[in-house]
């Protein structure tokens, strides 16, 4: 029996499209390079999220190279299993990707991240709060506004 997953958030679909893509470039399919733990991170419970990560992956090879693909605020970084920045050449060659699938994953991957984050903290934006304040002049609505009494002459004689 298969489990039936939810569908996709609107910040998924950036990063969603991205894989679909990404998918039929030379080197890159599902069977050679996995991607898993797409993943926004935050500092706060009510702050917005500060990136948006994913990593890349050999699932056939016994040594784990990892290559984690990560937007944070407008800087995008591609790095190694040790943090190190890697180009596209060096994801091709921990890869094993030609280079042109590389780079093209790169860029599709960058775009896709930084929509997904975008539209995640917009999703997520707090509500603004209506700020406006009465001025000097205008009246506040009752209970604060003067209510007419029985001496104020704009009322009508009963």
């Amino acid at each position: 029996m298969t489990e039936e997953l939810p569908p996709p958030q609107a910040w998924d679909l950036p990063v969603v499209r991205a894989l679909d893509a990404i998918e039929f470039l030379p080197g890159l399919d599902p069977d050679h390079v996995e991607f898993d733990q797409f993943r926004f991170h935050g500092v706060g419970t009510y702050s917005p999220m500060q990136s948006a990560t994913i990593y890349a992956f050999q699932p056939v090879t016994s040594v784990p190279y990892t290559v984690k693909f990560e937007v944070r605020g407008s800087t995008y970084m591609v790095e190694d299993h040790d943090h190190r920045p890697l180009t596209a050449s060096g994801v091709a060659d921990l890869l094993h990707l030609p280079l042109a699938s590389a780079d093209r994953a790169v860029t599709l991957l960058k775009r896709g991240l930084s929509e997904s984050l975008r539209i995640y903290n917009e999703a997520h934006a707090p509500a603004p709060r209506n700020r406006s304040r009465a001025t000097a002049g205008t009246q506040e609505p009752w209970p604060f506004a003067a209510r007419p009494g029985p001496d104020d002459p704009s009322q009508p004689a009963l």
